[in-house]
Order: C-alpha cells, then structure tokens, then sequence
C-alpha cells in the first residue's frame, strides 16, 4: 500500500470505503467480518480484532490476523478511545461499550499516519456501536418471533386438547340420552319376545303347539333379535371416534339419526317428520353430524316438555342451497321460539337454559364447533311464528 500522507483525498477515500463496511449485514459476525476485513485492507494494519464482552472476560474475538494481544488489562477500566505505542507493533484500541475493536500496525508506520487513520475510527465509534446493537435487536427479535411462535403453538395445542375435552363431554352427554333411547328402541320388543314365549309355553301346557305355530313363532323371534342387534350397532357405531372423512347419502345420515330417536319422541308424544327434497352425498365426519342432529332434536323435544305444548312437532328438512354448491339442513319446532337475550348467548359454552341436572351447556357449543371447524359450515337459527328453526349449512 503506497501511504500518501498529505493527500486529503486518500484519507476521504479510506474513511468513505471504512464507513460503507459497516452495517452491511444484520448478522453480528458477518457484519464485524466485513468491516475488519476492510479496515484491515485500507489502512494497512497487520490485523484488526473485535472483542466481545463475556462474563469471564473479553472474549468472542472476530476479525482478520492472529491474535497475540492482551485485551485482559482493558476489559473494565477503558472508556475512551486511545493509541499505544509497543517496541515492534503500535496499537489503537476502541472501546464500543463493554466491548473492544483492536487495529494492530506494524513498527514502521508513520506516526502521523497512524494519527489520522486513528481519527477516523474514532470517529466511527458511534456507527459501529449502532450498527452491533442492530444486529443484536435483529438476533433479539428473531429469537422473540420463534419463542412467540412455540407460545402459539402450544396455545393452539392447549385448545386443540380443552376442544377435544368439551367434545368428549359433550359425547357423554348424549350418551345418556343415548342409554334412553336404548331403553326405549328395546322395551316394546323384548315385550313382544316375552309374550311369544309366554304363549308356546301355554301352547305347549295345552298340548295346542303345532309345528307351523312353533316355526311361525320363532322366526318373529328371529326377526325382533335381529332388529335388536341392529339398534346395539346404531348405537356402537355413533360412539366410534370419526378418524377420517368418509362418503354418504344424506338420507343414510337421517336414517341412522331417526334410529336412535324415534322412539324416544314417540314415547314422549312429539311427531317427528323428515323431509329430504335433494339427496346427495357428502364427504365428511358422520357420527360428529349424527350428534349435532340429535343436540338440535333434543333441545326441541326438552323445549316442547317443558312448555307443555299439546300437539308437539319437530320437523327435519334437507334441501340444496340456490347456488347448488352447500346442503340446507332445517330442524324446526314449534316450542314457542328463543328470547333475543337468550338468543345472544345459545351457543356460548356452559350456558343453559336447562337446570344443573338436565343440562350441560355444551350441545349447541360443541354443535357449532363441530360445523364450523369440522365441517366447514355454518350454523344459526330463526324465530317463526310457532317456535324455531335451526339451520345447517354445509358444503358439497
């Protein structure tokens, strides 16, 4: 490097060139490698060091040439920038806050020289100083968004198991009316078994048993066995967990539903009609479907006990929306409808218009839930003129 002493120019030159090396990046290391490397070149220096402040110490060294330089004697006391003279190398140290950059120029350099390039870094102490704490912010931030990121996810997964939990709670609470509609599906046939049993017994005490009775008989008994079997599969098949989508017809998804409640409303006096006006077939999660029409069924025929209506009514119709592309599911009642500050409030978690015993307040929550998250749909209701109708909307 040819030294020009007295060229203003060449000092410009090398203090724009130094300047522009540094906050090049945004990573600490690459950064500091950028600017020593240019320092280094530039002036001439033997090597340039930056050290970083370490519990133990001044440590972390970045830079260019081997490092046989005590940093021990500066790591606390030095706050301002300064030149030291050696026997074979002349020193400039620059301290940027509790950290130091060390220029290392061999014996031979001009003591005028290393004057004004010590001008000029001390100049940039505050530039540098600026441009390590960005890196730093950035490496802050960076590590920020990332442990931001995991307190999210595991958020999204805190809710994901209280989601799963309510479903779970809200499937219990079918269950129990599940176990009474199994009471139901099965009083009047066991009745029947019973009283074609009771009769070949008589038969037989008569002596009156013939065999075209006897077979007549045990095929009844065959066939109400088999409809039994068939009720206890209804019911294991709508507690199996829905692992994956599977393909159905609506009316397929109604009458598995009608199944399991149509004793249970014939018993209590409520006339329960399904209306299918277009039947498709859908890809989705059956049993989740089959237990957000019993919520809405059941929620109807404890509305219609409670207010003691005469001639009850729960109507159920399927219909393609007018754009052809989502499937209309209607429940409708005519219970006497839903207040505007109940309405507010009906799909709320935990809230129920029913007492403590009979209610959970989770049916029309996890009912939302399992239409809009599961099923990609909407849910909502109207007031009519006798009571109220539900509505589920969901694609095809």
């Amino acid at each position: 490097m040819t030294l020009m002493k007295n060229d203003p120019s060449h000092f410009l030159k090398l203090a724009h060139e130094c300047l522009l090396s540094i906050g090049v990046s945004l990573e600490l290391d690459s950064m500091i490698l950028s600017f020593t490397s240019t320092f280094k070149q530039k002036t001439g220096a033997s090597k340039v060091l930056f050290y970083m402040q370490q519990e133990r110490g001044l440590s972390a060294c970045f830079g260019y040439g081997k490092d046989e330089f005590d940093m021990s004697r500066y790591a606390y006391s030095m706050s301002e920038p300064l030149i030291e003279y050696g026997l074979s190398f002349n020193y400039i140290v620059l301290p940027i806050f509790a950290d130091r950059l060390l220029f290392v120029f061999e014996k031979g350099f001009d003591d005028e020289y290393l004057e004004q390039i010590a001008t000029i870094i001390f100049g940039f102490k505050n530039k540098i100083a600026i441009a390590k704490n960005s890196c730093i912010n950035v490496e802050k931030i960076k590590n920020l968004n990332e442990s931001l990121e995991d307190r999210i996810q595991e958020e999204l997964d805190k809710n994901r198991q209280k989601e799963k939990l309510l479903l779970t709670q809200s499937k219990q609470a079918v269950m129990g009316e599940m176990l009474l509609m199994i009471a139901h599906q099965w009083r009047q046939p066991l009745t029947a078994i019973g009283m074609i049993a009771n009769n070949i017994y008589l038969d037989t005490q008569m002596q009156s048993l013939t065999s075209d009775k006897l077979q007549a008989d045990l095929k009844e008994i065959s066939s109400i066995t088999l409809f039994l079997s068939k009720t206890i599969d209804n019911f294991g098949n709508f507690f199996k967990p829905d692992k994956a989508k599977e393909e159905f017809y609506i009316k397929d998804l109604l009458d598995d539903t009608t199944t399991l409640v149509k004793k249970l409303l014939d018993a209590k006096g409520v006339n329960f009609s399904v209306h299918i006006v277009d039947d498709v077939v859908l890809c989705s999660y059956k049993n989740e479907f089959i237990q957000v029409l019993i919520n809405l069924i059941k929620n109807s025929q404890d509305a219609l006990e409670q207010r003691e209506v005469g001639t009850a009514f729960i109507d159920l119709e399927v219909y393609l929306c007018d754009q052809k592309d989502a499937l209309i599911i209607k429940v409708c009642d005519n219970a006497g409808g839903i207040s505007k500050e109940i309405g507010e409030r009906i799909f709320d978690p935990y809230f129920s218009t029913k007492s403590e015993k009979n209610g959970t307040g989770l049916g029309l929550y996890m009912s939302k839930t399992i239409i809009v998250e599961h099923l990609g749909g909407k849910i909502w209701f109207e007031n009519t003129k006798d009571g109220v109708c539900f509505y589920i909307k969901v694609p095809i």
